[in-house]
C-alpha cells in the first residue's frame, strides 16, 4: 500500500481508478474554491491511496471473510431471539 497523501485536481476524481498493475482508491473526495495570484482556482482535494492488485484481492478478501462472520454472528443471534419468542419467554 502506497498513502499518497491529499491529492488537489481540477478534474474529479474517481473513487476507484484500475490500471495495469494498480488499484488507487479517492477518499473524502471534496470540492475547493481558493484565490491564487488574485485569480479564482477551483477543484477538488481528495485522499489517495494505491495498492498493488495482489494487495487489493487480499484486502477484498479480509473484507469478505469478516463480513461473513458478522453475518453468521447475526443470524445465530437472530435463531436465539426467535427460540426465546417460540418458546414463550419474552
Amino acid at each position: 500500500m502506497i498513502n499518497y497523501g491529499t491529492i488537489y485536481s481540477d478534474t474529479m476524481p474517481q473513487k476507484i481508478e484500475i490500471t495495469k498493475d494498480m488499484v488507487f482508491l479517492a477518499n473524502a473526495i471534496k470540492s475547493y474554491t481558493k484565490t491564487v495570484d488574485e485569480h479564482e482556482v477551483s477543484g477538488y482535494q481528495y485522499d489517495c491511496v494505491g495498492y498493488t492488485k495482489d494487495e487489493y484481492i487480499r484486502l477484498l478478501a479480509e473484507q469478505n471473510n469478516s463480513l461473513q462472520n458478522e453475518l453468521l454472528d447475526t443470524q445465530s443471534a437472530l435463531c436465539d431471539v426467535y427460540e426465546l419468542i417460540e418458546g414463550g419467554v419474552v
